[in-house]
């Protein structure tokens, strides 16, 4: 969840006046659509462990797309939370830029969050 996520509220304080395309987002807002991204993806995954009624196997999880898929929502939540500065980001999860940038072109991942 990211600024395409807040609500219209949010999106019209974030604005600064008469100049639309040059919207202003406070830390605030960007910290509060970083907590809602990573609670949108905690139910997601909360859904998914919910059983299926009419199964007798159980769920199969796929133990890759899993971790890329909570190594992506990190890296997302620290880029909000730098504001897009890939080395803070970086620096935030405690790897090396190197890693991180690895990470981002492997996950393909936008590192404008401003713009996903």
């Amino acid at each position: 969840m990211l600024v395409r996520n807040l609500t219209s509220e949010q999106m019209e304080k974030t604005r600064s006046s008469g100049h639309p395309e040059q919207a202003t987002v406070s830390e605030y807002d960007i910290r509060f659509a970083a907590v809602c991204n990573l609670a949108a993806g905690l139910a997601r995954e909360l859904e998914n462990l919910r059983p299926e009624p009419h199964s007798k196997h159980p769920k199969t999880i796929d133990l890759r797309r899993e971790v890329q898929k909570f190594e992506s929502d990190l890296i997302r939540a620290a880029l909000i939370s730098s504001g897009g500065n890939q080395r803070k980001a970086a620096r935030m999860l405690r790897v090396k830029f190197s890693t991180f940038n690895t990470k981002v072109k492997r996950l393909n991942i936008n590192t404008n969050p401003l713009m996903e």
